[in-house]
Order: C-alpha cells, then structure tokens, then sequence
C-alpha cells in the first residue's frame, strides 16, 4: 500500500470518524493542499537545521553570532520596507 494511500484512508476514517458523514471533494482538496504545504515545511526545517549546523562549524562563535544576528533582525526589518515598497 503506498504512503499516499495510506494518508488518504487514514485522513478519511477519521473525518468519518468526527463529522460522521463522507468525506467531499473539497475536504480531499483541503488535505491534499494541507499535506503539500507540511512537507514543504518539514523539508525547509530540515535544510535549515542542516545549514545552521554547518555555518556553526565553519564560522566559529564570533562569526556564527554575526550571523545569527542578521537572520535574527532582517524578518524583522523587512516588514516596514515591504510597506514603503507598497506605498511608493
């Protein structure tokens, strides 16, 4: 049985299980959308913990702390120039 079976059987028991009616196309649209998006986290998680591991080693404490704190503080500035990008 492929893993994509599974998932689907597995999902469809317990929606049946909780809303007690068949699952509809849209829910199955839902899951699928749903599952996409989770692996596509998991697998940025994981790239990410592999990335920051290396940098760890080759850049050493001082450097890695550098950065640490540019990863850190660029989310953080991106916001308002994302909103005077849009503005302008």
């Amino acid at each position: 049985m492929p893993l994509k079976d599974f998932g689907y059987g597995l999902f469809n028991t317990l929606y049946e299980l909780i809303f007690k009616e068949k699952m509809s196309n849209e829910a199955m649209k839902f899951f699928t959308g749903t599952s996409y998006v989770a692996a596509g986290t998991l697998f940025g998680a994981l790239l990410t913990f592999i990335f920051s591991a290396l940098a760890a080693r080759i850049l050493g404490p001082t450097n890695f702390g550098n950065l640490a704190l540019v990863t850190t503080v660029s989310p953080i500035v991106m916001v308002p120039m994302g909103i005077c990008q849009l503005g302008g």
